[in-house]
């Protein structure tokens, strides 16, 4: 039951981060293409992140 506290309190970042491990470790054979796709999936959605963060700053601010 540990492990799911920690999953839990470890955030949806370290989640993400968790997944994106596993499927890499699987079959590199197939995800040769597939790879790079989920990489740059993987940095536009922390892109977007970011620029969330920002704004909700910036709203926060005013």
């Amino acid at each position: 039951m540990g492990s799911q506290n920690e999953v839990l309190g470890g955030g949806v970042g370290w989640g993400v981060s968790e997944m994106t491990e596993s499927v890499f470790k699987k079959d590199n054979h197939c995800l040769g293409k597939n790879k790079q796709i989920l990489i740059e999936i993987y940095l536009l959605l922390l892109e977007i992140k970011t620029i969330l963060c920002v704004s909700f700053t910036f709203l926060f601010q005013i």
